[in-house]
């Protein structure tokens, strides 16, 4: 995604989150939850707990301002800036923030964030994970016992840099034992 297509992305969420506020007749909140990392919703968020007067709390998965940092992207880090300005002020806004991971708090911390509205709440599985034996697991994907499986389960974006996995996976044609498997959302 480039910087124009996420401004547009941005503004159309707006535009939708508003107009399905809007149609919501009942207007019986308690609180305002937003979840994502985009500066859309914590904005509509915040919009909607101050005109009822309610809490609003800020799930974050992600910073948009890090990802355009991340991203390489021509003015990326001009842009990073401006986001992560936006974006601290939405969190600043919130009554309390959950960030999924120790290093997402850190980040948010730094962004002149209240600790005391910072919890951390990981969410790396929501299901139980039952134990399985090794080698049981590596027949169901037709993995052989003796060779070194690479697996990335995760986003795939311009910032996730999975180029390296191309690169490394070009150096290790030789190697046959070593396999590369990429699994998640782009």
């Amino acid at each position: 995604m480039n910087i124009l297509t996420r401004i547009l992305f941005e503004l159309s969420l707006i535009g939708a989150l508003n107009k399905a506020y809007s149609k919501n007749k009942s207007k019986k909140y308690d609180l305002i939850i937003c979840i994502g990392s985009s500066l859309a919703g914590g904005f509509v968020a915040k919009k909607i707990s101050t005109k009822l007067s309610i809490p609003a709390g800020i799930i974050v998965h992600d910073l948009a301002g890090q990802g355009a940092t991340q991203s390489g992207l021509p003015g990326g880090t001009l842009i990073a800036r401006l986001v992560t300005q936006i974006e601290s002020k939405i969190l600043q806004s919130a009554t309390g923030i959950v960030a999924i991971s120790e290093m997402m708090q850190e980040v948010i911390l730094k962004m002149d964030i209240q600790e005391r509205k910072v919890t951390n709440i990981l969410i790396y599985s929501a299901n139980p994970v039952t134990p399985i034996n090794q080698n049981i697991a590596r027949a169901k994907f037709g993995w052989a016992s003796n060779e070194f499986i690479v697996l990335h389960t995760g986003n795939m974006g311009a910032k996730q840099h999975l180029e390296n996995v191309v690169r490394a996976a070009d150096a290790l044609l030789a190697n046959l034992r070593i396999r590369i498997f990429l699994t998640g959302l782009s």
